[in-house]
């Protein structure tokens, strides 16, 4: 799974590609603190999003079923 960041924390551009193991190394004050958190934040949630994504699709196939049949 690939991350692209902007203009976050000491990070004016930057990608970050996931695997078995990632390490995130460099100065103080860089960004890998940010962009760690960015990411936990974002993978934390994904369940949740795709979940309602997948809830909201079959809620429309449902109702455009009801109304045209």
């Amino acid at each position: 799974m690939k991350f692209n960041f902007a203009h976050l924390g000491g990070i004016d551009n930057g990608t970050v590609e996931l695997g078995d193991l990632t390490v995130i190394c460099g100065l103080n004050n860089m960004g890998k603190t940010y962009s760690s958190y960015a990411i936990y934040g974002l993978l934390r949630h994904f369940e949740q999003w795709t979940d309602l994504l997948l809830f909201r699709e079959a809620l429309t196939k449902w109702a455009k079923g009801a109304v045209n049949g």
